[in-house]
Protein backbone atom coordinates (compact mmCIF):
# COMPACT_ATOMS: atom_id res chain seq x y z
CA UNK A 1 0.00 0.00 0.00
CA UNK A 2 1.38 3.36 -1.17
CA UNK A 3 1.58 6.33 1.94
CA UNK A 4 0.45 9.65 0.97
CA UNK A 5 2.11 12.62 2.54
CA UNK A 6 2.39 16.42 3.06
CA UNK A 7 5.48 18.27 3.59
CA UNK A 8 4.72 19.82 7.09
CA UNK A 9 8.07 20.87 8.05
CA UNK A 10 8.03 23.46 4.85
CA UNK A 11 5.22 24.11 2.61
CA UNK A 12 6.12 22.68 -1.07
CA UNK A 13 4.52 26.56 -1.91
CA UNK A 14 6.66 28.44 -0.10
CA UNK A 15 9.97 29.42 -1.13
CA UNK A 16 13.17 28.14 1.08
CA UNK A 17 16.25 29.56 1.85
CA UNK A 18 19.56 29.44 0.23
CA UNK A 19 22.84 30.13 1.12
CA UNK A 20 23.97 31.45 -2.65
CA UNK A 21 20.73 33.52 -3.37
CA UNK A 22 23.54 35.42 -5.39
CA UNK A 23 24.14 32.53 -7.57
CA UNK A 24 20.60 32.24 -8.84
CA UNK A 25 20.63 36.18 -10.71
CA UNK A 26 20.92 36.44 -14.50
CA UNK A 27 25.11 36.44 -15.87
CA UNK A 28 26.44 40.05 -15.39
CA UNK A 29 26.48 40.28 -19.32
CA UNK A 30 25.26 43.90 -20.53
CA UNK A 31 23.72 42.69 -23.76
CA UNK A 32 22.09 45.73 -24.12
CA UNK A 33 25.11 47.30 -24.31
CA UNK A 34 26.76 44.74 -26.62
CA UNK A 35 23.27 45.30 -28.89
CA UNK A 36 24.47 49.00 -28.80
CA UNK A 37 28.05 48.91 -29.94
CA UNK A 38 26.79 46.54 -32.33
CA UNK A 39 24.45 49.17 -33.93
CA UNK A 40 27.31 51.44 -34.04
CA UNK A 41 29.49 49.29 -35.78
CA UNK A 42 26.90 48.80 -38.40
CA UNK A 43 26.13 52.56 -38.59
CA UNK A 44 29.97 53.44 -39.22
CA UNK A 45 30.03 50.20 -42.00
CA UNK A 46 27.39 52.12 -43.38
CA UNK A 47 29.26 55.10 -43.92
CA UNK A 48 32.48 53.40 -45.34
CA UNK A 49 30.45 51.70 -47.80
CA UNK A 50 28.36 55.08 -48.97
CA UNK A 51 31.62 56.60 -49.66
CA UNK A 52 33.53 53.87 -51.24
CA UNK A 53 30.00 53.23 -53.46
CA UNK A 54 30.87 57.26 -54.37
CA UNK A 55 34.62 56.33 -55.03
CA UNK A 56 33.62 53.26 -57.08
CA UNK A 57 31.67 54.69 -59.46
CA UNK A 58 34.05 57.42 -59.80
CA UNK A 59 37.45 54.68 -60.62
CA UNK A 60 34.65 52.83 -63.38
CA UNK A 61 34.04 56.22 -65.13
CA UNK A 62 38.06 57.07 -64.88
CA UNK A 63 38.49 53.83 -66.48
CA UNK A 64 35.54 54.28 -69.09
CA UNK A 65 37.17 57.54 -70.24
CA UNK A 66 40.49 55.78 -70.67
CA UNK A 67 38.64 52.94 -73.22
CA UNK A 68 37.05 55.82 -74.99
CA UNK A 69 40.18 57.79 -75.63
CA UNK A 70 42.50 54.85 -76.67
CA UNK A 71 40.86 55.69 -80.21
CA UNK A 72 42.75 58.79 -79.98
CA UNK A 73 45.61 57.85 -78.37
CA UNK A 74 47.28 55.06 -77.02
CA UNK A 75 48.17 57.29 -73.80
CA UNK A 76 44.74 57.41 -72.93
CA UNK A 77 44.02 53.46 -72.05
CA UNK A 78 48.03 53.36 -70.19
CA UNK A 79 47.82 56.34 -68.26
CA UNK A 80 44.00 56.67 -67.47
CA UNK A 81 42.20 53.68 -68.31
CA UNK A 82 44.33 51.05 -66.93
CA UNK A 83 44.80 53.02 -63.58
CA UNK A 84 41.38 53.31 -63.46
CA UNK A 85 40.13 49.92 -64.04
CA UNK A 86 42.45 49.25 -60.93
CA UNK A 87 41.41 51.32 -58.37
CA UNK A 88 37.90 50.13 -59.39
CA UNK A 89 38.67 46.81 -58.75
CA UNK A 90 40.67 47.26 -55.79
CA UNK A 91 37.48 49.49 -54.73
CA UNK A 92 34.94 46.74 -55.29
CA UNK A 93 36.94 44.25 -53.36
CA UNK A 94 37.18 46.73 -50.61
CA UNK A 95 33.27 47.38 -50.63
CA UNK A 96 32.63 43.60 -50.98
CA UNK A 97 34.37 42.94 -47.68
CA UNK A 98 33.04 45.57 -46.13
CA UNK A 99 29.38 44.51 -47.04
CA UNK A 100 30.52 41.01 -45.63
CA UNK A 101 31.21 43.08 -41.80
CA UNK A 102 28.06 44.45 -42.19
CA UNK A 103 26.21 40.92 -42.77
CA UNK A 104 28.19 39.55 -39.80
CA UNK A 105 27.07 42.43 -37.50
CA UNK A 106 23.83 42.26 -38.21
CA UNK A 107 24.11 38.61 -37.19
CA UNK A 108 25.63 39.10 -34.00
CA UNK A 109 23.17 41.50 -33.08
CA UNK A 110 20.44 39.38 -33.96
CA UNK A 111 21.48 36.53 -31.56
CA UNK A 112 22.42 39.48 -29.10
CA UNK A 113 19.06 40.12 -29.27
CA UNK A 114 17.36 37.02 -28.97
CA UNK A 115 19.85 35.85 -25.73
CA UNK A 116 18.47 38.72 -23.59
CA UNK A 117 15.18 37.83 -24.51
CA UNK A 118 15.72 34.73 -23.12
CA UNK A 119 17.65 35.92 -20.39
CA UNK A 120 15.08 38.88 -19.30
CA UNK A 121 11.73 37.60 -19.84
CA UNK A 122 11.87 33.87 -21.01
CA UNK A 123 8.76 34.44 -22.72
CA UNK A 124 9.82 33.69 -25.88
CA UNK A 125 7.44 32.43 -28.91
CA UNK A 126 8.50 30.54 -31.72
CA UNK A 127 6.04 28.56 -33.70
CA UNK A 128 6.91 24.59 -33.32
CA UNK A 129 7.15 22.79 -36.21
CA UNK A 130 4.92 19.37 -37.13
CA UNK A 131 6.26 17.11 -37.03
CA UNK A 132 5.54 14.70 -39.87
CA UNK A 133 3.97 11.39 -39.93
CA UNK A 134 6.64 10.70 -42.96
CA UNK A 135 9.30 7.31 -43.72
CA UNK A 136 11.55 10.76 -44.08
CA UNK A 137 13.74 11.06 -40.92
CA UNK A 138 14.49 15.29 -41.24
CA UNK A 139 10.51 15.48 -42.08
CA UNK A 140 9.64 13.64 -38.54
CA UNK A 141 13.07 14.44 -36.58
CA UNK A 142 14.48 11.41 -35.96
CA UNK A 143 18.00 11.08 -35.59
CA UNK A 144 19.85 9.87 -38.76
CA UNK A 145 23.48 8.81 -37.41
CA UNK A 146 22.28 6.49 -34.93
CA UNK A 147 19.19 4.83 -33.86
CA UNK A 148 17.60 5.85 -30.76
CA UNK A 149 16.74 3.52 -27.71
CA UNK A 150 14.31 3.54 -24.94
CA UNK A 151 12.51 6.10 -26.11
CA UNK A 152 9.04 7.09 -24.24
CA UNK A 153 6.46 9.47 -26.31
CA UNK A 154 4.87 12.37 -24.59
CA UNK A 155 1.22 12.38 -25.33
CA UNK A 156 -0.89 15.58 -26.48
CA UNK A 157 -2.14 15.65 -22.85
CA UNK A 158 1.35 16.83 -21.07
CA UNK A 159 2.71 18.40 -24.10
CA UNK A 160 -1.01 20.55 -23.09
CA UNK A 161 -0.56 20.89 -19.59
CA UNK A 162 3.27 21.89 -19.43
CA UNK A 163 2.95 24.15 -22.33
CA UNK A 164 5.53 22.61 -24.66
CA UNK A 165 4.48 24.16 -28.01
CA UNK A 166 1.48 26.10 -27.33
CA UNK A 167 0.54 28.78 -24.45
CA UNK A 168 1.71 32.01 -23.68
CA UNK A 169 4.98 30.63 -22.61
CA UNK A 170 5.97 27.69 -24.56
CA UNK A 171 9.00 25.52 -23.52
CA UNK A 172 9.87 24.93 -27.17
CA UNK A 173 9.88 28.49 -27.83
CA UNK A 174 12.45 29.43 -24.83
CA UNK A 175 14.66 26.87 -26.11
CA UNK A 176 14.77 27.06 -29.66
CA UNK A 177 18.02 28.49 -31.21
CA UNK A 178 17.62 26.64 -34.72
CA UNK A 179 18.05 28.39 -38.07
CA UNK A 180 16.75 25.71 -39.71
CA UNK A 181 13.28 23.80 -39.84
CA UNK A 182 15.13 20.69 -39.60
CA UNK A 183 17.15 21.50 -36.39
CA UNK A 184 13.50 23.21 -35.08
CA UNK A 185 12.12 19.46 -35.95
CA UNK A 186 15.10 17.92 -34.18
CA UNK A 187 14.55 19.81 -31.04
CA UNK A 188 10.72 19.04 -31.04
CA UNK A 189 11.36 15.15 -31.39
CA UNK A 190 13.63 15.84 -28.19
CA UNK A 191 11.45 17.26 -26.05
CA UNK A 192 8.14 14.62 -27.15
CA UNK A 193 10.26 12.15 -27.23
CA UNK A 194 12.04 11.48 -23.95
CA UNK A 195 14.98 8.91 -22.87
CA UNK A 196 14.30 5.95 -20.75
CA UNK A 197 18.86 5.08 -21.93
CA UNK A 198 21.04 6.22 -18.66
CA UNK A 199 23.70 5.83 -21.57
CA UNK A 200 22.21 7.57 -24.10
CA UNK A 201 21.12 10.14 -21.35
CA UNK A 202 24.39 10.90 -20.46
CA UNK A 203 26.12 11.52 -23.58
CA UNK A 204 23.47 13.98 -24.90
CA UNK A 205 24.30 15.57 -21.23
CA UNK A 206 27.67 15.54 -21.87
CA UNK A 207 27.27 17.24 -25.68
CA UNK A 208 25.23 19.84 -24.06
CA UNK A 209 27.48 20.68 -21.49
CA UNK A 210 30.96 20.48 -23.86
CA UNK A 211 28.79 23.44 -26.08
CA UNK A 212 27.69 25.47 -22.71
CA UNK A 213 31.23 25.46 -21.89
CA UNK A 214 32.49 25.99 -25.09
CA UNK A 215 30.90 29.60 -25.30
CA UNK A 216 33.00 31.03 -28.03
CA UNK A 217 33.01 28.28 -30.46
CA UNK A 218 28.60 27.97 -29.60
CA UNK A 219 28.76 31.41 -30.69
CA UNK A 220 30.74 30.73 -33.63
CA UNK A 221 28.06 27.74 -34.60
CA UNK A 222 25.12 29.99 -34.15
CA UNK A 223 26.33 32.43 -36.53
CA UNK A 224 27.09 30.31 -39.34
CA UNK A 225 23.77 29.00 -39.43
CA UNK A 226 21.47 32.56 -39.10
CA UNK A 227 22.14 32.85 -42.94
CA UNK A 228 19.94 30.11 -43.11
CA UNK A 229 16.80 31.32 -41.76
CA UNK A 230 15.21 33.07 -44.65
CA UNK A 231 16.21 29.97 -46.83
CA UNK A 232 13.38 27.68 -47.93
CA UNK A 233 14.03 24.28 -47.21
CA UNK A 234 11.20 22.29 -46.41
CA UNK A 235 11.19 20.53 -49.92
CA UNK A 236 14.76 19.07 -49.58
CA UNK A 237 13.82 16.04 -47.56
CA UNK A 238 11.54 14.65 -50.68
CA UNK A 239 14.09 16.24 -53.28
CA UNK A 240 16.72 13.71 -51.60
CA UNK A 241 14.16 10.49 -52.12
CA UNK A 242 12.84 11.80 -55.52
CA UNK A 243 13.67 10.19 -59.29
CA UNK A 244 16.30 12.20 -61.21
CA UNK A 245 14.45 14.20 -63.64
CA UNK A 246 17.66 13.48 -66.48
CA UNK A 247 17.39 9.94 -66.18
CA UNK A 248 19.21 9.57 -69.54
CA UNK A 249 21.58 11.92 -68.99
CA UNK A 250 24.19 11.67 -71.65
CA UNK A 251 22.26 12.81 -74.60
CA UNK A 252 21.34 16.38 -73.26
CA UNK A 253 25.06 16.86 -71.62
CA UNK A 254 26.60 16.01 -75.37
CA UNK A 255 24.28 17.98 -76.89
CA UNK A 256 24.98 20.99 -74.90
CA UNK A 257 28.66 20.60 -75.51
CA UNK A 258 28.80 20.24 -79.03
CA UNK A 259 26.28 22.29 -79.87
CA UNK A 260 27.04 25.53 -77.34
CA UNK A 261 30.39 24.83 -78.34
CA UNK A 262 30.14 25.23 -81.98
CA UNK A 263 27.81 28.08 -81.56
CA UNK A 264 30.44 30.31 -79.29
CA UNK A 265 33.32 29.28 -81.70
CA UNK A 266 30.89 30.98 -84.73
CA UNK A 267 30.72 34.03 -82.71
CA UNK A 268 34.04 34.18 -81.74
CA UNK A 269 34.79 34.16 -85.70
CA UNK A 270 31.83 36.54 -86.55
CA UNK A 271 33.13 38.92 -83.65
CA UNK A 272 37.42 38.38 -84.29
CA UNK A 273 37.20 37.26 -88.50
CA UNK A 274 34.32 38.11 -90.97
CA UNK A 275 30.71 38.99 -90.00
CA UNK A 276 29.22 38.77 -92.88
CA UNK A 277 31.09 35.30 -93.06
CA UNK A 278 30.10 33.43 -90.24
CA UNK A 279 27.21 35.35 -89.35
CA UNK A 280 24.54 33.29 -91.17
CA UNK A 281 26.13 30.29 -89.61
CA UNK A 282 25.57 31.66 -86.17
CA UNK A 283 22.08 32.31 -86.83
CA UNK A 284 21.27 29.50 -87.77
CA UNK A 285 23.18 27.61 -85.00
CA UNK A 286 21.30 29.78 -82.31
CA UNK A 287 17.74 28.70 -83.84
CA UNK A 288 19.41 25.31 -83.63
CA UNK A 289 20.10 25.72 -79.76
CA UNK A 290 16.89 27.08 -78.66
CA UNK A 291 14.78 24.44 -80.20
CA UNK A 292 16.98 22.24 -77.97
CA UNK A 293 16.68 24.28 -75.08
CA UNK A 294 13.00 24.24 -75.60
CA UNK A 295 12.57 20.67 -75.61
CA UNK A 296 14.39 20.01 -72.53
CA UNK A 297 12.81 23.25 -70.98
CA UNK A 298 10.72 21.78 -68.12
CA UNK A 299 13.17 19.22 -67.37
CA UNK A 300 16.31 21.46 -66.75
CA UNK A 301 14.68 24.35 -65.24
CA UNK A 302 13.22 22.21 -62.14
CA UNK A 303 16.42 20.30 -62.09
CA UNK A 304 18.09 23.36 -61.53
CA UNK A 305 16.02 25.00 -59.15
CA UNK A 306 16.10 21.84 -57.03
CA UNK A 307 20.04 22.18 -57.56
CA UNK A 308 19.93 25.56 -56.63
CA UNK A 309 18.02 25.14 -53.54
CA UNK A 310 20.59 23.01 -52.02
CA UNK A 311 23.32 25.88 -52.66
CA UNK A 312 22.60 28.00 -49.07
CA UNK A 313 22.57 25.11 -47.02
CA UNK A 314 25.87 23.15 -48.78
CA UNK A 315 27.49 26.46 -48.07
CA UNK A 316 26.50 26.27 -44.27
CA UNK A 317 27.34 22.64 -43.79
CA UNK A 318 30.92 23.71 -44.88
CA UNK A 319 31.38 26.55 -42.64
CA UNK A 320 30.09 24.34 -39.91
CA UNK A 321 32.45 21.43 -41.17
CA UNK A 322 35.47 23.52 -41.06
CA UNK A 323 34.40 24.67 -37.45
CA UNK A 324 34.83 21.08 -36.47
CA UNK A 325 37.81 20.63 -37.81
CA UNK A 326 39.56 23.46 -35.65
CA UNK A 327 38.22 21.93 -32.81
CA UNK A 328 38.54 18.87 -30.38
CA UNK A 329 35.50 17.05 -28.79
CA UNK A 330 35.57 13.54 -26.80
CA UNK A 331 31.87 13.71 -26.64
CA UNK A 332 30.31 10.80 -28.42
CA UNK A 333 26.86 12.91 -30.16
CA UNK A 334 29.36 15.49 -31.55
CA UNK A 335 31.75 12.77 -32.61
CA UNK A 336 28.89 11.38 -34.34
CA UNK A 337 27.83 14.83 -36.14
CA UNK A 338 31.32 15.49 -36.76
CA UNK A 339 31.42 12.19 -38.76
CA UNK A 340 28.77 12.68 -40.41
CA UNK A 341 29.83 16.66 -41.85
CA UNK A 342 33.23 15.19 -42.78
CA UNK A 343 31.67 11.93 -44.64
CA UNK A 344 30.30 14.90 -47.18
CA UNK A 345 33.14 17.10 -47.86
CA UNK A 346 34.61 14.84 -50.81
CA UNK A 347 31.30 15.98 -52.86
CA UNK A 348 31.02 19.27 -51.19
CA UNK A 349 32.93 20.89 -53.05
CA UNK A 350 31.89 20.18 -56.30
CA UNK A 351 28.69 20.18 -55.68
CA UNK A 352 29.05 23.98 -54.22
CA UNK A 353 31.24 24.42 -57.82
CA UNK A 354 28.31 23.13 -59.96
CA UNK A 355 25.49 25.58 -57.37
CA UNK A 356 27.91 28.54 -58.51
CA UNK A 357 27.66 27.50 -62.40
CA UNK A 358 24.35 27.61 -62.43
CA UNK A 359 23.58 30.45 -59.74
CA UNK A 360 24.76 33.05 -63.02
CA UNK A 361 20.98 32.52 -63.84
CA UNK A 362 20.32 34.73 -61.77
CA UNK A 363 21.34 37.66 -64.07
CA UNK A 364 17.87 37.25 -66.12
CA UNK A 365 18.01 38.31 -69.13
CA UNK A 366 21.94 38.82 -70.16
CA UNK A 367 22.48 35.15 -68.86
CA UNK A 368 19.34 33.74 -71.32
CA UNK A 369 21.45 35.78 -74.45
CA UNK A 370 24.65 33.58 -73.06
CA UNK A 371 22.73 30.27 -72.26
CA UNK A 372 21.18 30.04 -75.68
CA UNK A 373 24.85 30.33 -77.58
CA UNK A 374 26.77 28.41 -75.11
CA UNK A 375 23.74 26.15 -73.32
CA UNK A 376 25.54 26.30 -70.40
CA UNK A 377 22.05 24.52 -68.26
CA UNK A 378 21.92 22.01 -70.09
CA UNK A 379 25.81 21.23 -70.28
CA UNK A 380 25.79 21.39 -66.35
CA UNK A 381 22.18 20.43 -64.82
CA UNK A 382 21.92 16.71 -65.62
CA UNK A 383 25.42 16.47 -64.20
CA UNK A 384 25.01 18.41 -61.19
CA UNK A 385 21.36 16.41 -60.59
CA UNK A 386 22.79 12.74 -60.97
CA UNK A 387 25.77 14.26 -58.70
CA UNK A 388 23.38 15.21 -55.82
CA UNK A 389 20.95 12.63 -56.30
CA UNK A 390 23.23 9.65 -56.14
CA UNK A 391 25.09 11.24 -52.92
CA UNK A 392 21.69 12.24 -51.53
CA UNK A 393 22.20 9.14 -48.53
CA UNK A 394 25.83 11.40 -47.58
CA UNK A 395 23.75 14.62 -47.87
CA UNK A 396 20.76 13.38 -45.57
CA UNK A 397 23.02 12.31 -43.20
CA UNK A 398 24.89 15.90 -43.29
CA UNK A 399 21.96 17.78 -43.07
CA UNK A 400 20.76 15.32 -40.51
CA UNK A 401 23.89 15.67 -38.10
CA UNK A 402 22.85 19.84 -38.76
CA UNK A 403 20.27 19.11 -37.06
CA UNK A 404 21.17 17.34 -34.21
CA UNK A 405 23.61 20.30 -33.52
CA UNK A 406 20.94 22.75 -33.52
CA UNK A 407 18.63 21.08 -31.20
CA UNK A 408 22.09 20.35 -28.73
CA UNK A 409 22.88 23.75 -28.94
CA UNK A 410 19.21 25.10 -27.79
CA UNK A 411 19.38 23.10 -24.29
CA UNK A 412 22.74 24.31 -24.48
CA UNK A 413 22.00 27.91 -24.38
CA UNK A 414 20.23 28.08 -20.82
CA UNK A 415 23.74 26.37 -19.10
CA UNK A 416 25.22 28.66 -21.02
CA UNK A 417 23.62 32.03 -20.65
CA UNK A 418 21.79 31.75 -17.10
CA UNK A 419 23.51 30.33 -13.29
CA UNK A 420 19.83 28.72 -12.56
CA UNK A 421 20.77 25.43 -14.65
CA UNK A 422 22.31 23.24 -14.21
CA UNK A 423 22.81 19.15 -15.54
CA UNK A 424 20.72 16.94 -13.48
CA UNK A 425 21.77 13.38 -12.53
CA UNK A 426 20.50 10.59 -13.49
CA UNK A 427 19.96 7.25 -11.63
CA UNK A 428 20.19 3.76 -12.05
CA UNK A 429 17.67 2.11 -9.29
CA UNK A 430 14.92 -0.41 -9.66
CA UNK A 431 12.57 1.99 -7.65
CA UNK A 432 11.51 5.05 -9.27
CA UNK A 433 12.78 8.32 -7.35
CA UNK A 434 12.95 12.02 -7.89
CA UNK A 435 14.68 14.25 -5.34
CA UNK A 436 15.55 18.37 -5.95
CA UNK A 437 16.63 20.81 -4.24
CA UNK A 438 15.58 24.54 -4.98
CA UNK A 439 13.69 23.62 -8.23
CA UNK A 440 12.39 26.52 -10.59
CA UNK A 441 10.42 26.77 -13.11
CA UNK A 442 12.83 27.65 -16.08
CA UNK A 443 10.03 30.00 -17.70
CA UNK A 444 9.33 32.26 -15.13
CA UNK A 445 11.17 35.30 -14.95
CA UNK A 446 13.79 35.12 -12.06
CA UNK A 447 12.35 37.91 -9.56
CA UNK A 448 9.14 35.85 -10.16
CA UNK A 449 9.72 32.59 -9.12
CA UNK A 450 9.35 30.65 -6.11
CA UNK A 451 11.81 27.66 -5.41
CA UNK A 452 11.08 24.39 -3.68
CA UNK A 453 12.37 21.20 -3.11
CA UNK A 454 10.70 18.32 -4.28
CA UNK A 455 11.06 14.12 -2.99
CA UNK A 456 9.25 11.35 -4.20
CA UNK A 457 10.32 7.62 -4.01
CA UNK A 458 12.15 7.65 -1.04
CA UNK A 459 9.40 8.34 2.07
CA UNK A 460 6.87 7.90 -0.02
CA UNK A 461 5.27 7.04 -3.80
CA UNK A 462 2.66 9.63 -3.44
CA UNK A 463 2.40 13.72 -3.05
CA UNK A 464 -0.24 15.07 -1.93
CA UNK A 465 -0.37 19.35 -2.57
CA UNK A 466 -3.14 21.34 -0.83
CA UNK A 467 -3.72 25.12 -0.54
CA UNK A 468 -6.01 27.62 -1.15
CA UNK A 469 -7.09 29.00 -4.72
CA UNK A 470 -4.30 30.82 -7.22
CA UNK A 471 -1.67 29.74 -4.02
CA UNK A 472 0.52 28.10 -6.68
CA UNK A 473 -0.20 24.33 -6.71
CA UNK A 474 -0.49 23.75 -10.32
CA UNK A 475 2.45 26.27 -10.52
CA UNK A 476 4.53 23.68 -8.27
CA UNK A 477 3.51 20.76 -9.78
CA UNK A 478 4.04 21.91 -13.80
CA UNK A 479 7.93 23.15 -12.20
CA UNK A 480 8.33 19.26 -10.97
CA UNK A 481 7.35 17.94 -14.08
CA UNK A 482 8.59 20.66 -16.63
CA UNK A 483 12.05 20.27 -15.39
CA UNK A 484 11.58 16.16 -15.06
CA UNK A 485 10.74 15.94 -18.76
CA UNK A 486 14.10 18.58 -19.30
CA UNK A 487 16.51 16.02 -17.81
CA UNK A 488 14.85 13.39 -19.52
CA UNK A 489 15.57 14.92 -22.55
CA UNK A 490 19.51 15.12 -21.76
CA UNK A 491 18.84 18.65 -20.42
CA UNK A 492 19.34 20.92 -17.81
CA UNK A 493 17.09 21.95 -15.16
CA UNK A 494 16.59 24.91 -13.28
CA UNK A 495 17.36 23.71 -9.93
CA UNK A 496 20.40 23.41 -7.78
CA UNK A 497 20.45 20.13 -7.79
CA UNK A 498 17.97 17.20 -9.25
CA UNK A 499 18.28 13.54 -9.67
CA UNK A 500 15.90 11.14 -10.75
CA UNK A 501 15.47 7.48 -12.30
CA UNK A 502 13.78 7.58 -15.84
CA UNK A 503 10.08 7.09 -15.87
CA UNK A 504 7.48 7.82 -17.91
CA UNK A 505 5.71 11.20 -17.34
CA UNK A 506 1.71 11.57 -17.60
CA UNK A 507 -0.82 14.43 -15.99
CA UNK A 508 -3.83 15.90 -16.40
CA UNK A 509 -4.41 19.18 -15.35
CA UNK A 510 -5.93 21.26 -18.25
CA UNK A 511 -9.69 21.40 -17.99
CA UNK A 512 -10.59 19.81 -21.66
CA UNK A 513 -14.66 19.58 -21.01
CA UNK A 514 -16.11 19.15 -24.06
CA UNK A 515 -20.16 19.52 -24.89
CA UNK A 516 -20.05 16.92 -28.48
CA UNK A 517 -18.63 14.10 -26.50
CA UNK A 518 -20.32 14.88 -23.26
CA UNK A 519 -17.31 14.84 -21.04
CA UNK A 520 -17.17 17.50 -17.89
CA UNK A 521 -14.53 17.39 -15.19
CA UNK A 522 -16.77 19.45 -13.55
Amino acid sequence: MTRSTTQSDTSPLQPEKSDKDDGWLLKEIDEEVSILEIDAEIKVLKEKSGRLSILRLSTFFVGLVGAIGAAESLLYPLFIGLPGIGAFIFVLAADGKLRRRMRYARVRKVLAEESLERQTTRKRFRKAPELLASSLPLDSGKRLFAEEKELFAVDRGLAEDLDLFSGPRPLFGFLDVSSTIFGSRRLAHMLSHVMFSLDEIKERQKAVSTLAAKNGLRQKFLETLVPLRDKQLDPIPEFLRSTPLFEKRLTPVLLGHTLGTIAAILGFLALFQDVLLFLPFLMMEVLINMGVIGHYLKRTNAARDRVLLFGPLLDGLKELDDLFRSANFSDRDLIRVKEALAHLRPVNRQLRQYVRMLEIHAYGTLFEVFNVVTLWELRFVPLAEKLLLGKSKELEQAIGALAELEALLSLAGPLAEQTSFTIPNPLLEDKPRIRGSEIGHPLLEEQKVVRNRFSLGEEANVMIVTGSNMAGKSTYLKTVSVNLLLASAGGPVCARSFEWTPVEIYSDMNVRDSLDDGKSYF
